[in-house]
C-alpha cells in the first residue's frame, strides 16, 4: 500500500477511464478500410471484418462487398475520388445488407485510399 492513498485512487480512476474509452471506441459503428487504386483491400479493422463475417479480406476487391457499386464506387480510386461517396450497402458473407456512409480520404501510404465507413 502506498503512503499516498490519493495516488492509488488516481491510478484506479485512470485505469477505469482508459478501459471505458477503449470499450467506447471498440463499440463505435465506424470502420476503416485501406484500399489501393484498383480497390483491393490492403488492410481493414477487425470489427469491420467481423461485421462482414469474413476471415480475411486482404486482396479482396472492395467492390465485391458492395450490393450496388454502379451508383457509388468509381471504377478506380484516385484523388478525384476524395470526399463523401454517399450511402453504401455492404454485403456480409451471409448476404445481409449493412447500410453505411463512406468517405474517401488519402491513405496512410502512397497510392492508398482510406475509406471511413459509418455503419447505421
Amino acid at each position: 500500500m502506498s503512503s499516498f492513498p490519493e495516488f492509488d485512487n488516481a491510478k484506479l480512476m485512470i485505469a477505469a477511464s482508459v478501459r471505458h474509452c477503449r470499450n467506447t471506441v471498440e463499440d463505435l459503428p465506424v470502420g476503416q478500410i485501406v484500399v489501393d487504386e484498383r480497390g483491393a483491400i490492403r488492410s481493414i479493422d477487425l470489427p469491420t471484418q467481423r461485421l462482414l463475417g469474413l476471415e480475411t479480406l486482404n486482396g479482396v476487391l472492395v467492390f465485391e462487398l458492395v450490393a450496388d457499386v454502379s451508383n457509388v464506387f468509381p471504377s478506380k480510386f484516385s484523388a478525384a475520388t476524395f470526399g463523401d461517396l454517399g450511402v453504401v450497402q455492404f454485403l456480409s458473407i451471409n448476404k445481409t445488407e449493412i447500410s453505411s456512409r463512406v468517405v474517401c480520404v488519402p491513405g496512410p501510404h502512397p497510392g492508398t485510399f482510406l475509406l471511413s465507413v459509418v455503419f447505421s
